[in-house]
């Protein structure tokens, strides 16, 4: 069976639409919108002691003293698909960027969506929808970026964040106290990306002392911030996915389970992988072998069955074949590798882009004029 229930990141990708209809309906003066990469609302509120004695949720206090739900990012649960939807207001089936890795089907290549741009000469061939930061500054509303220094001129940045500003800083709190700054002498969207917290989950693994150090250091920035912002001024924070942590021993090998025929593409990332079969027609074959090897452990079926779960919202047709003929997501603490990858992805503890609650959840905190609730359209 696979995924039912949820909004696969409807109210995420409204975020930022929501949020540029009041700054253009003059009912907030400026707004201060925060993405912390890889924060998800089970990592934020768990109350379960780490290794070291330590509980999140009491690592993350002023955090904790915000208006808090819970949503859902988008599928597949990772960066290049969520972020898009959140600086585009479309899901990814409208957007394009459907995964950490995708077929380009001009090329029958496999392609990073976060890196691999330089065969793009129109990006929004690539990423097919206008930005909201477009749209505010077509409106003549001030809209900027604030994040590091390394992300200042990808191709990525340049093809999700169109129409910003980028105002490059150092630290969580550099970047957080320029936005407050801003939103104090000229107004308008200042847009946070804090990717620390995500970082540190990747290389050790979220709850270990580097990620509870990079929360505290977030939390204590949030503080300072909170601390100077007026009720005229809305503040909202979420996130682009959350994470769970894979043991060594959870680690597959895709080419070792026998049943994907040679000469398949293999795309996605370990928790939710795009397979692109040399014959489509074997769709149904090898959703069954996959089935018969791996059990219950994995959420798998056809492209056609994936779309009709409708976990990537409405589909542009010209999106559609970036889709592989037979996707599968772990449904246990597994990732599933190639012979090919890096190995440097294999050291990767936290994980993500799969279905698990913790994957799904992130956080909407909101403060100042959205104290009370934020104004979903």
């Amino acid at each position: 069976m696979l995924p039912s229930g949820g909004d696969y990141g409807a109210r995420l990708a409204a975020l930022l639409p929501t949020i540029s209809a009041a700054l253009k309906a003059g009912k907030v003066s400026g707004a201060l919108f925060v993405v912390v990469d890889g924060l998800g609302w089970a990592n934020l509120r768990s109350r379960a002691a780490t290794v070291s004695g330590l509980v999140p949720a009491a690592c993350a206090q002023n955090l904790h003293d915000l208006t808090a739900k819970r949503i859902e990012t988008v599928a597949p649960s990772t960066t290049a698909a969520a972020l898009t939807s959140i600086t585009t207001g479309k899901l990814p089936g409208e957007h394009g960027l459907l995964g950490y890795r995708m077929l380009d089907p001009d090329t029958r290549q496999i392609k990073t969506t976060l890196s691999d741009w330089q065969h793009v000469t129109n990006f929004r061939d690539w990423q097919r929808s206008q930005t909201v930061f477009d749209q505010l500054s077509a409106a003549g509303i001030v809209a900027r970026v604030y994040g590091r220094k390394a992300h200042a001129h990808s191709d990525f940045t340049q093809a999700v964040l169109t129409g910003a500003e980028y105002v490059a800083t150092a630290t969580i709190e550099d970047r957080l106290l320029a936005a407050l700054a801003q939103l104090r002498d000229v107004g308008g969207l200042a847009y946070v990306y804090i990717d620390e917290l995500d970082k540190a989950g990747h290389e050790a693994g979220w709850g270990t002392d580097l990620w509870l150090h990079r929360l505290g250091q977030l939390d204590t920035a949030i503080g300072d911030v909170l601390a100077g912002l007026s009720n005229k001024y809305g503040f909202a924070l979420t996130a682009d996915h959350g994470m769970v942590n894979i043991p060594k021993t959870g680690q597959r090998q895709i080419e070792e389970l026998g049943c994907i025929p040679e000469g398949t593409l293999i795309g996605g990332e370990p928790r939710f992988r795009s397979l692109y079969l040399p014959d489509p027609e074997q769709a149904e074959h090898v959703v069954a072998e996959l089935k018969a090897v791996e059990g219950g452990s994995l959420l798998v079926g056809t492209k056609a069955q994936w779309l009709h779960a409708g976990v990537f919202g409405a589909v542009d047709p010209k999106n559609a074949d970036r889709i592989g003929d037979v996707l599968f997501s772990s449904r246990k603490r597994v990732a599933y590798y190639t012979e090919n990858e890096k190995p440097e992805v294999r050291l990767m503890v936290g994980q993500h882009g799969g279905f698990d609650d913790d994957e799904r959840g992130v956080p909407l905190l909101t403060a100042g004029a959205w104290r009370a609730r934020f104004p979903f359209a």
